[in-house]
């Protein structure tokens, strides 16, 4: 059960109207520093945003501002119909975390050196994709707490239902026809795309679509630029197809 954060844990907060700064800074500001020096830790929960004005005597609207802020940066967390908690991970311990043996792949390797066909894979291990403790901001890893698995079991029935047997062979190389029209109507209402659906090619990922813009427009001899630091699977791709010179812009 969360330990709910009495009274007691909030002595020496002092608020000033008549201060330039905003009284919602100055919750932030004063929770923040709590947070950090420990006074409030790991799952303690704090008092309704209404209490709490009350008892500092400000403004509910301040005391939820102040906490809205302190969610935004990851020292809060809301959950709806429990209360507010304090994080269990803390942005400023995620700046501290050292780097791994995991993160050190071949795509590091300078210009100049060369990489090999294995080498230049992308390097997927058990243990990223094992880990427990989601950090916020990883390539690749959504908000898997938030995914509706509830909704999306009942909507993978209804499709099973109507599924034909056509369904389960193969399809044309460029994608699913229907799925194609709806892509191709999307791009033409909301984002002004003068196109067509046989002009929409199906891609199961940006590997793969990176792959068919390398082999269908670039020549030996042509440079690419990319970012530095930028997408490393992109960077092992163009070197893998050995087709360009790569070029890093910082």
């Amino acid at each position: 059960m969360a330990k709910k954060a009495s009274e007691t844990h909030f002595a020496g907060l002092e608020f000033c109207k008549q201060s330039d700064m905003p009284l919602y800074l100055q919750v932030y500001n004063q929770f923040r520093e709590m947070i950090l020096s420990k006074r409030l830790r790991a799952g303690d929960r704090l008092p309704a945003t209404r209490a709490l004005g009350q008892l500092m005597n400000i403004s509910r609207t301040s005391v939820t501002l102040g906490f809205e802020q302190l969610i935004l940066e990851g020292y809060l967390t809301g959950k709806p119909g429990s209360g507010t908690y304090v994080a269990d991970v803390l942005p400023d311990e995620l700046l501290t975390v050292e780097r791994t043996h995991r993160f050190d792949t071949p795509f590091l390797k300078k210009e100049n050196e060369s990489v090999g066909e294995e080498e230049a894979k992308t390097v997927i291990t058990a243990e990223l994709l094992d880990k427990e403790e989601i950090i916020p901001f990883v390539s690749g890893t959504p908000a898997l707490d938030q995914f509706p698995y509830k909704k999306w079991s009942e909507v993978g029935g209804q499709v099973l239902k109507k599924m034909k047997s056509y369904h389960t062979g193969y399809d044309t190389p460029l994608g699913y026809w229907a799925l194609r029209q709806q892509i191709a109507f999307y791009l033409r209402i909301t984002r002004a795309v003068n196109c067509e659906a046989e002009q929409v090619i199906i891609v199961s990922g940006s590997q793969q679509g990176l792959n068919l813009i390398i082999d269908t427009f670039l020549n030996a001899g042509d440079s690419a630029c990319l970012e530095d630091p930028g997408y490393l699977v992109a960077r092992s791709l163009f070197l893998r197809k050995k087709k360009s010179m790569v070029v890093l812009h910082p």
